[in-house]
């Protein structure tokens, strides 16, 4: 039986290595992006050259809408979900006194939003099919650090830490 995989922020760097590792040991996977289109048409045409399934889902996860929307494409393609890696991310950092509710709203809505509603969607399809399943949370060493333009990034990487904890 083959196992499927979504990787949300799987056209550039880790989410693109992690799709295409997952793909290498057979797994079908949903390339999840929001910019960067050319890059996952990339991604997908590689793991379909390695003889799996891989289907290209441009969705923004700060916006439950589009996950909702991605979730739906996702699971008419497979009908079910072994993996969701949490990958999407990102990454602006500011002097606290220069964090507008623009920059907040922007990396809370795609780091810590984003991966809860989809980590929802994911795990009510796994008991939905009676499926065991993973979901993995990527988060960063920035939520035990200090740095000074991190006041965002940081505790929303903390709470995707606890949030995964938790769950």
């Amino acid at each position: 039986m083959n196992k499927i995989a979504l990787v949300t922020g799987s056209s550039k760097g880790i989410g693109r290595a992690v799709a295409l590792a997952l793909a290498k040991r057979g797994y079908d996977v949903g390339v999840n992006y929001n910019v960067h289109g050319a890059e996952a048409a990339e991604v997908a045409d590689s793991i379909r050259k390695m003889g799996r399934r891989s289907l290209i889902l441009k969705a923004d996860v700060g916006k439950v809408s589009e996950i909702n929307s991605m979730f739906d494409q996702f699971f008419q393609e497979f009908g079910s979900i072994d993996l969701l890696v949490n990958n999407a991310g990102v990454s602006i950092f500011a002097p606290f006194i220069q964090v507008t509710e623009e920059l907040w709203d922007t990396v809370t809505n795609v780091d810590w939003k984003g991966t809860f509603f989809c980590t929802q969607r994911a795990a009510q399809n796994m008991i939905d099919m009676k499926k065991k399943g993973v979901i993995l949370n990527v988060s960063s060493n920035q939520k035990d650090g200090c740095w000074p333009t991190a006041s965002v990034y940081g505790p929303t990487k903390m709470a995707i830490a606890k949030f995964t904890r938790n769950t």
